[in-house]
Parts: C-alpha cells; sequence; structure tokens
C-alpha cells in the first residue's frame, strides 16, 4: 500500500511536469499551426471538409485505442464474468456515451474561452497539486 501510494505520486508528478512542459512548448506550435489551418481552409484543401466520415473513422480509432487495456475495461470486463454480458454491454456504453458527450461539449466550449495551452498548464499544475497533497496526507490517509 505504501509502495502503491508513492508510486501514484511519483506518476503525479511525471505527468505534471510533462503537461507543464509541454503546455509551455505550445505558443510556438500554436502559431504555426492556426498559420497552416488558415492556409488551407483559404486554399480549401481542409482534410476534414474533404473527407467528412475522416473524423468518425479518427474519433473511433483515438477512443478505441485509449480505453483498450484502461482501467475502464478491466472493471467491465470483471462485472462481465459475474453479470449478465447484456446489461453490462448497454450500461457501458451509456456510461461511455454519457462521459464523452460531456467531455465534447465541454471541450468545444472551453475550446471558445481558453487557448489549450491555458488548458494544459491548469491540468499539469492540478496534476502537482494533486502529488503535493498526496505526500502531505501520507499513505495512511
Amino acid at each position: 500500500k505504501v509502495y502503491a501510494h508513492y508510486l501514484s505520486i511519483c506518476l503525479l508528478v511525471t505527468f505534471g511536469l510533462l503537461m507543464i512542459a509541454e503546455g509551455l512548448g505550445m505558443e510556438k506550435e500554436e502559431k504555426k499551426k492556426m498559420q497552416t489551418e488558415v492556409a488551407e481552409t483559404e486554399q480549401g484543401t481542409n482534410s476534414v471538409s474533404k473527407r467528412p466520415l475522416s473524423v468518425l473513422k479518427q474519433a473511433f480509432m483515438l477512443t478505441c485505442l485509449g480505453e483498450w487495456g484502461d482501467r475502464s475495461q478491466v472493471t467491465t470486463i470483471a462485472m462481465a464474468a459475474n453479470e449478465g454480458p447484456v446489461g453490462v454491454i448497454l450500461g457501458a456504453v451509456m456510461g461511455h456515451a454519457v462521459c464523452t458527450c460531456i467531455a465534447v461539449f465541454g471541450g468545444s466550449m472551453v475550446a471558445d474561452k481558453l487557448s489549450v495551452r491555458s488548458v494544459t498548464l491548469f491540468g499539469g499544475s492540478v496534476f502537482l497539486l494533486f502529488a503535493a497533497a498526496g505526500v502531505i496526507m501520507g499513505p495512511d490517509t
């Protein structure tokens, strides 16, 4: 239990520092990306608008790869071993759909108000705050 506690703190610090480093390096990359997107839009070569199914394909692949071996998948496997598969499938699909809708709509609202750089820096800071809280509270809490 103690090892897992301090390992999780190390992971939180690592993820926090990586996100902050990524956020600090985003300013130049964001400008280049925006210039490229504007140029593509002006030329009419925006790949997403030419192939509407590409967004669907990309979202499916990213979600599939992101969820493969994830904690939620392992939990779903454990539930399916003890419960009926139909109920587990329906519950998992509905739960994932709700979470994805919140992420998509929340992300689009945040994207209008905040830059990706700000969100990344904030996320890295939150990871570091959780790591600090873990150190202060100790493994016995």
